[in-house]
Order: structure tokens, then C-alpha cells, then sequence
């Protein structure tokens, strides 16, 4: 009996275009100014736009951070059709599609397991500091749900037919070559090949599932991504400048995931890291009890959701001893666990409809009644704050000063952060 058929959660292709409607609405409420008062936040201005200003071709192949952003490289290259005054407005517009279009796709591979209205409902609901919504520079955090369901959740096969084969390529690609993360989903693929290889040739019924899971996924999109996480893992290694950081810190990392997931999660720590570390043992001899029982459908999502995750969380341990990331004060370091948090809830509605064995999956909706609680009792956590009105169409008039020579410098958010460019002589904006 194939295990993913059971629990199979139908949507129809014709709904998908309102569901994606409705997911820009929600993520539109939930940054309102960059659409509102649009303005550049961060890299948006001093990194994608000040280095594609004065260059036709766009600057793919330019790193920041370590690593390339082909994606928001792309969108900085086509927003130079509009007048500069309107190119924030056209980042976060673009922002906010490509994020809605990431959440979508990753909701719509995750309805094997979970009904996508749920899937749709925890991005809605999971409280955020709010840095990541509307923002071009934050688009990576978004486009790592992408990246991950099409690498490691089984293709429908609606999709089968639906995507052309050089899209089916092209696409993950891009975003593969987009932030890091390409390459934490590398690290995981990898030995869940070598896990169904074994399965294989020795036989061993506890490596069924990953065996069984290996057989659904998309091997061309997974090689796509996989060979773009090896790109950015050789970037990152010999060619990208990576901002400077402290040492890796294997203290920090415990607090992140002890401590830190807590607080991101929930807004407050509320377990003690004994009994947290209580918990994550518990779960961990669930995964496994439930893979000696080869109960695919249950374990294997939840498994390597925790698994990129727990990668995702150590591996921002590096940002050093300044930078205590379950500090009040430190709201923005929560795009670090975003993934995190998402997965929590998942996985807890995932068990939940492994365990309903009814067509309605009258279990899950118990995850949506703890998410909003969680949201009530932090109602600050649902939207972004908005920004300082920085006067950018005021500004940005000075870029087109025909004949002027002198670099121009133009403040964006977060205050003091600046624009520097050097204006062409250049009438068309």
C-alpha cells in the first residue's frame, strides 16, 4: 500500500489562484507600509539596488554575505524600468509575490500529510518579529520553504504534468542560488540517499522509509537544488567576502536551541533547558520508534523538517557572543528561527493526521487552537512595525541629477544605514 496515497489531502488546481490571492492579502496585512509607504529596508537599498545602479546586465554573479542572491539580484535588475522614486514600492512588491508563491508551493507539496488550508493557517498565525515580511532582502527566508519542498517532499503528480522540464530545472535552481540554504538541504539529502541505498542492498527494515520516501521525490528538481548548494558551499568557501562574525560557539548553540526556539516560538522561554532537553530526547526515540515501525508517513516529514531546522539553528550560533540572539531587545534575529517555528507546528499537525484516520482530519485543527493562543497572548508579534517615512521620493530625486559627478548618499531604514551611489547623467528616470 502506498503510504502517501492514504492521507492525500485533494486540492484542486482551479482553487490554487484565489489560495495564492488570499496569501498575498495576508502577508500585504501583515507588512501594510511596504506597500502603503514603501521604502528600502537594509540590503534592499545598499546592496541590490546601489550595486545594480548603472549596470545593464544584472549582477548575478556578485556576492554578499558569502554567498550569491540570484533571485533579488533579478528583481533589482528589472525594477530599473520604473522611475527611482517607485523602486522600493516595485521591491516589495515583488517581495511579497515571490514570498506568497514559496508559501503556496511548499503548502500545496506539504497536503500529503497536512490539509493546506492548515499549512496556510500556520504562516498566518505563527507570531514573528516581523523583519521578514516585504522586504526583498528577507526573500531567502521565504524561498527556503521553496527550496525544501521541492527537493525533499514527494512530487504530486498533477505536478508531473503540469511544469514543463526546463522549469521544472530552471526554477529551483534560481532560488537554490539564492541564500545558503541550498546547501543545509544538501547535507540532509545526502545521507537520506545513502540511507535508501542501504535500505537496498542490506535489507534492513528500519531504512524502509527513507528508502520508500527516496522513490517520490523529484530527482531533478533535488538535483538542482543540491548542485546549487554545492555552488554556494564553493562561493562561500573561496570566493564570497562573509561579513565579519565571531568563532563558531557550541554555548551559544545550546542556548539557541534550548532557549532561543523557546522564546521565538512561544515569546517567552518556558521550560528550563533540562526539561527541554527532556523533550528533544523523548522525540527523538519517537522518530525512531516510528521508523523501526516503518511508518513513513508519519516519521519521514517530521524527521527532516527537525533535522533542517536544528541545521538552520546551529549553524547561526556563529554570530558571536554580542549578539544574544533570546534577548528582548533583539527582536530581528528571529528570521533565524523562522523555519523552526514553522516546522514545530507542522510536525504537531502532521502526527496528528497520521493519527486520524478519517477523511476529515479532525485532529489538526488542535494546532490551530494552540496557535491562537500563542498569538493572543502576543498580539504585538502579528505584523510588522511600521517604518520610519524616510522621505525616499524626495530623495531619490537626486539620483537623477543630469551632469553631477559627486556620489549621492540617501538614508533608508533601519536608521543610520545609507545609500551610496555615484548618479549617471541619465534623463529617463
Amino acid at each position: 500500500m502506498n503510504h502517501f496515497a492514504s492521507k492525500t489531502v485533494t486540492s484542486k488546481r482551479s482553487a490554487l489562484p484565489l489560495l495564492y490571492l488570499l496569501i498575498v492579502l495576508l502577508l500585504a496585512c501583515k507588512s501594510p507600509d511596504a506597500l502603503s509607504n514603501a521604502q528600502f529596508w537594509a540590503e534592499d537599498g545598499t546592496v541590490f539596488f546601489a550595486q545594480q545602479f548603472g549596470h545593464a546586465l544584472p549582477q548575478i554573479l556578485v556576492t554578499y554575505a558569502g554567498y550569491l542572491h540570484a533571485i533579488p539580484r533579478l528583481v533589482a535588475w528589472c525594477a530599473q524600468i520604473a522611475p527611482y522614486q517607485h523602486a522600493p514600492l516595485l521591491f516589495n512588491v515583488f517581495a511579497i509575490l515571490i514570498d506568497a508563491a514559496a508559501i503556496l508551493y511548499f503548502a500545496y507539496r506539504m497536503g500529503t500529510f497536512v490539509p493546506l488550508w492548515i499549512t496556510i493557517s500556520i504562516f498566518a498565525l505563527t507570531p514573528s518579529g516581523g523583519e521578514i515580511f516585504g522586504t526583498l532582502t528577507n526573500v531567502q527566508w521565504f524561498l527556503q520553504f521553496a527550496l525544501f519542498a521541492a527537493a525533499l517532499l514527494p512530487q504530486r503528480l498533477e505536478e508531473r504534468r503540469f511544469l514543463p522540464p526546463w522549469l521544472a530545472i530552471t526554477l529551483p535552481t534560481l532560488v537554490a542560488l539564492t541564500g545558503p540554504f541550498s546547501t543545509l538541504i544538501a547535507v540532509v539529502a545526502l545521507p537520506l540517499a545513502a540511507l535508501a541505498w542501504m535500505k537496498g542492498r542490506m535489507g534492513w527494515k528500519c531504512l524502509a522509509p527513507a528508502q520508500e520516501w527516496w522513490v517520490q521525490l523529484d530527482k531533478r528538481a533535488l538535483g538542482a537544488v543540491v548542485a546549487g548548494g554545492l555552488i554556494q558551499a564553493l562561493v562561500m568557501a573561496f570566493i564570497g567576502q562573509r561579513q565579519p562574525h565571531g568563532p563558531f560557539e557550541l554555548s551559544l548553540a545550546k542556548q539557541n536551541v534550548l532557549q532561543g526556539f523557546q522564546y521565538h516560538t512561544f515569546g517567552e522561554i518556558l521550560f528550563s533547558p533540562s526539561v527541554a532537553t527532556l523533550f528533544f530526547v523523548c522525540l527523538l526515540l519517537f522518530l525512531v520508534r516510528s521508523a523501526w515501525r516503518s511508518d513513513t508517513a508519519g516519521i519521514v516529514p517530521v524527521a527532516l523538517m527537525l533535522i533542517f531546522a536544528l541545521l538552520q539553528i546551529v549553524s547561526s550560533a556563529h554570530a558571536g557572543p554580542n549578539e544574544n540572539l533570546i534577548s528582548t531587545t533583539i527582536i530581528w534575529s528571529d528570521r533565524y528561527f523562522f523555519f523552526a517555528k514553522i516546522a514545530f507546528w507542522l510536525c504537531i499537525a502532521c502526527t496528528l493526521c497520521n493519527l486520524d484516520h478519517s477523511e476529515g482530519n479532525s485532529f489538526a485543527p488542535v494546532v490551530l487552537v494552540l496557535l491562537i493562543l500563542v498569538a493572543v497572548l502576543h498580539p504585538g508579534d502579528m505584523r510588522r512595525v511600521p517604518l520610519p517615512d524616510l522621505n525616499w521620493a524626495q530623495e531619490s530625486r537626486a539620483l537623477r541629477g543630469a551632469g553631477t559627478s559627486g556620489p549621492v548618499s540617501i538614508p533608508i531604514n533601519p536608521v543610520p544605514w545609507r545609500i551610496t551611489v555615484t548618479p549617471k547623467e541619465d534623463t529617463s528616470h
